[in-house]
């Protein structure tokens, strides 16, 4: 939505996209499809083959278990963002 939002994925193959505002958004257990949208977002990756896009701004990308792709984003392997 347009506003600062908090979106997770469940078990399976999500597609999810946080739209304008700083969002959160978190991949579940499977191959998903994470879209940060505008502003600065945080995209988190989980177990599976995800592709994590944080879209345009200033966008942190967290690797999580799997063979990931990272567009747009500072990427950080998994356990080291603070």
């Amino acid at each position: 939505g347009a506003g600062n939002d908090v979106l997770s994925g469940g078990e399976g193959n999500d597609t999810i996209d946080g739209g304008a505002g700083k969002d959160r958004v978190i991949g579940g257990p499977g191959n998903d499809d994470l879209r940060g949208g505008d502003d600065v977002d945080s995209v988190v990756g989980n177990t599976g083959d995800d592709r994590l896009d944080g879209g345009s701004a200033d966008d942190f990308c967290i690797d999580g278990l799997g063979t990931n792709i990272f567009i747009a984003c500072e990427t950080f392997p998994a356990g080291t963002a603070s």
